[in-house]
C-alpha cells in the first residue's frame, strides 16, 4: 500500500483440485480491497445448484459469455478479463492447472495486465487423493459453517496398486508448473496450504504480495473441511497403504492424528 492507499494488484489464484483454494479464495474475499473470484476458465456454464456455494464470489465464466472455439480467441480472453481487472483493489480468481493447459493464451495475457500468481499448493498429496475419494464418493466438495455435518462415519478405500503413480504423477505436474512460472518471468509466489493453515504470517505474506492491508490471524472462512478425522480412520485399507508407502519418500505422508483445516 502507499499512502494508505490500496493498490490495484491483478493476480490469479494457481492450483489443483482439493488443494483448499476455495477455502483461500473464501477468507481473501474479507479482507478490505480484495475481490477474489471462482473458476472462471471452468469448461462449463455455471449452473443453478453453484450458486449457493459461490454466491460470495460470483462472476460470469468465459463459457458463459462466449464459445471457447470461436476464432480469434485470445483476443475475447484479452477482453474479458482487461474487463474483470477494471475493479478496484486486489482483483483476482482460480486458474486450475487443466484450464492453463485449455486456455495457453494465459501465458501472453496475464504479463499484458500485469498478473501476479498465488501458486497454491499443497505438500501432502496422501491427503489430496484422500479427499478426491470422499468427494467421488459422496458428490460433496465443499461445507458450509453450521451444515450438518452427515459424514462423520464416511470411509474410502484407495487404490494401492496405482498409488505410488498417481503420488508421483502430482508431484510431477506441480513441479511443471513451477518450472513454468519460474521461466516465464511473472511475479509470482508459491504458498504451501499446510503453511498458511499453520502460520497466520503466510497469510500477512500473501496480504503484502497482494498490496493489502497485512491481517494479524486468518479470517473466519464460511467453509469447513468435510474430512475431520485421521487418515487411519477415513482410509479403510490404512494398513495396506502404510504397507505400500513405508519406505519411499511418501512415507511421511501418512497422518494417525486428525488435522487442522
Amino acid at each position: 500500500m502507499i499512502g494508505g492507499l490500496i493498490k490495484d494488484t491483478n493476480f490469479i489464484l494457481l492450483t489443483a483440485p482439493r488443494s483448499g483454494s476455495t477455502w483461500l479464495v473464501s477468507i481473501l474475499n474479507q479482507v478490505e480491497g480484495a475481490s477474489v473470484y471462482g473458476e472462471l476458465f471452468l469448461p462449463r456454464k455455471r449452473q443453478p445448484r453453484e450458486v449457493q456455494w459461490d454466491a460470495d464470489f460470483a462472476y460470469p465464466r468465459f463459457v458463459d459469455l462466449y464459445s471457447p472455439k470461436l476464432p480469434m480467441r485470445p483476443f475475447k480472453v484479452f477482453s474479458y478479463l482487461n474487463r474483470l481487472y477494471r475493479q478496484k483493489g486486489a482483483v483476482g480468481f482460480k486458474l486450475m492447472y487443466t484450464h492453463l493447459d485449455k486456455y495457453p493464451e494465459l501465458f501472453v495475457v496475464l504479463p499484458l495486465l500485469r498478473i501476479r500468481v498465488i501458486h497454491l499448493v499443497r505438500r501432502n498429496n496422501l491427503n489430496v487423493v484422500v479427499s478426491q475419494a470422499i468427494n467421488q464418493k459422496v458428490h460433496l466438495a465443499h461445507r458450509f459453517s453450521g451444515q450438518d455435518h452427515h459424514l462423520k462415519d464416511v470411509q474410502v478405500e484407495i487404490n494401492t496398486d496405482t498409488l505410488l503413480k498417481r503420488l508421483h504423477r502430482k508431484e510431477q505436474i506441480v513441479d511443471r508448473f513451477r518450472k513454468l512460472l519460474h521461466y516465464s518471468l511473472i511475479p509470482h509466489m508459491e504458498i504451501a496450504y499446510e503453511d498458511l493453515v499453520q502460520d497466520p504470517k503466510v497469510f500477512r505474506s500473501i496480504c503484502r504480495f497482494l498490496s493489502l492491508p497485512e491481517q494479524d490471524e486468518l479470517p473466519e472462512s464460511k467453509f469447513k473441511k468435510i474430512r475431520q478425522k485421521s487418515q487411519a480412520e477415513v482410509i479403510r485399507n490404512y494398513t495396506e497403504v502404510r504397507n505400500v508407502l513405508a519406505g519411499t519418500k511418501y512415507e511421511s505422508w501418512l497422518q494417525e492424528q486428525p488435522y487442522k483445516m
